[in-house]
């Protein structure tokens, strides 16, 4: 279980605290926040490539790049993201209740199969990994323990990392804005460690890093 490692990976980098503030701030302001939510999906690019690289400082916000990565990430996610909306939606509607379950295993694929895309993406910055629907389920086949393993440490981490945010915000409003970038951070974590689970970072983030 690496889930707690994620949560605490933030927290080892020097001045976490103001690249923390930072975004938080921006994440509360309207219309900033979708820049920034788009803004930190980049900048988690750039981390994974640095935590496999075996650097485990957070990186200083390059806002302009960060956003033009994030949203090149997420429009080419719509290629996966639209399929599994599609087919989720008309099993719910064909078959009912047992659609709804066929279509929450279908959505657990989806999103596996996203978080291989992600990785792969994040380690060549190649958009063309987004194409190679077949390459990128013949990973996830043969790695679903790795996938199994990352869903259980990401329901964990959402959940651990969920409390610990809301207590921020109901004690003070300060820590809340603080925690919840950190959750971004951690959440690139998360994603190295699947990668390397998979075999796509050759073992070397693992010997490195994490023990």
């Amino acid at each position: 279980m690496y889930f707690f490692e994620a949560l605490q990976y933030p927290f080892n980098s020097k001045g976490w605290i103001n690249k923390a503030a930072i975004a938080g701030i921006m994440l509360v302001i309207p219309l900033v926040n979708i820049f920034a939510a788009i803004m930190l999906a980049g900048y988690m690019l750039r981390l994974i490539r640095e935590i496999s690289d075996g650097n485990m400082e957070l990186l200083e916000f390059d806002y302009g790049g960060d956003f033009s990565r994030g949203l090149t990430l997420i429009l080419y996610s719509l290629i996966y993201i639209i399929p599994m909306l599609v087919v989720s939606f008309l099993l719910g509607m064909l078959l009912g209740r047992s659609g709804g379950l066929l279509g929450s295993i279908i959505g657990f694929f989806f999103s596996m199969l996203i978080a291989v895309v992600y990785v792969r993406y994040a380690l060549t910055e190649d958009t063309g990994v987004f194409m190679q629907f077949g390459d990128n389920i013949a990973i996830l086949r043969e790695n679903l323990s790795a996938a199994i393993s990352y869903l259980i440490n990401s329901f964990f981490f959402g959940l651990v990392g969920g409390i610990i945010v809301m207590i921020g915000f109901v004690l003070c409003v300060i820590p809340g804005l603080i925690l919840l970038p950190m959750l971004y951070f951690g959440s690139a974590y998360m994603l190295v460690r699947f990668g390397q689970d998979m075999g796509l970072m050759g073992g070397k983030v693992k010997a490195k890093n994490f023990g």
